[in-house]
């Protein structure tokens, strides 16, 4: 008897398994197709909401379970990401957004109407420092590399009465609504002596550097907050109420 009750527990336990195993392979195969089509009403939006970039944004729908967001109509969080957005000198490799407390009805995503509307939003713009060192090539021929507190290292090497100067120096950079303010400091020439009248063409190059360069158009409204320097690349960050995504 006992044999037998523990037959039907171990058969028991085994069916509820493959009931759970079946409604989380349920639950992931109706997030993947919802997902894409989300992303797709979001990706046929995005162009109308500001986004300048050649390829579509991936979209990937965060939670689980996820057929209680469909059913409710509310999703926690769904991130969008976004490559290569160029607008001027400057180009964002990527651009990482969340976009929290969504509310996108199941019959509107199915039907493809819409609305699909985030709460709140907020995002992470990548700057490489190779990109912000091309622009500044053309007319200083400087590198630039984070050095913490905020500052930039820059080195170059600057022609000096036909004498070949290495310089050093370090910059700040801010921004300014949808302009980043670089400003150099403290150049000086790196372990050599400057010829007669070095200094002012130094102080020529902190000019030619120190400049307003324009910030990609950021898309759905988002609004710069902050600027951080990360080891490897400037991180702007941003954010927005009530947007529309589709």
């Amino acid at each position: 008897m006992a044999i037998r009750r523990r037959n039907k527990l171990v058969i028991w336990l085994v069916s509820v398994g493959v009931v759970l195993g079946l409604l989380v392979v349920g639950d992931r195969v109706a997030a993947g197709i919802a997902e894409d089509r989300v992303a797709t009403l979001i990706a046929e939006r995005a162009a109308d909401h500001g986004v300048q970039s050649e390829r579509p944004p991936d979209v990937d729908i965060t939670g689980f379970p996820f057929l209680t967001q469909v059913v409710a109509g509310e999703y926690g969080q769904i991130d969008i990401h976004l490559d290569d957005l160029s607008s001027g000198e400057l180009t964002l490799p990527k651009l990482e957004i969340r976009a929290m407390e969504v509310s996108a009805a199941l019959s509107d995503v199915l039907n493809g109407n819409g609305p699909i509307v985030a709460a709140r939003m907020e995002a992470d713009g990548h700057i490489s420092y190779e990109s912000l060192t091309s622009i500044l090539e053309e007319a200083t021929s400087a590198k630039v590399t984070p050095k913490g507190d905020g500052l930039l290292e820059v080195s170059a090497t600057v022609e000096v009465f036909g004498q070949q100067i290495p310089v050093t120096g370090s910059a700040t950079i801010t921004f300014n609504g949808s302009v980043l303010q670089l400003v150099g400091q403290n150049f000086t020439a790196a372990g050599v002596d400057l010829p007669p009248g070095g200094q002012e063409v130094l102080d020529a190059m902190a000019q030619d550097f120190s400049r307003d360069i324009p910030v990609p158009s950021l898309p759905y409204g988002l609004v710069l907050e902050d600027l951080r320097l990360e080891d490897d690349s400037m991180v702007l960050s941003a954010s927005a109420q009530d947007v529309p995504l589709a």
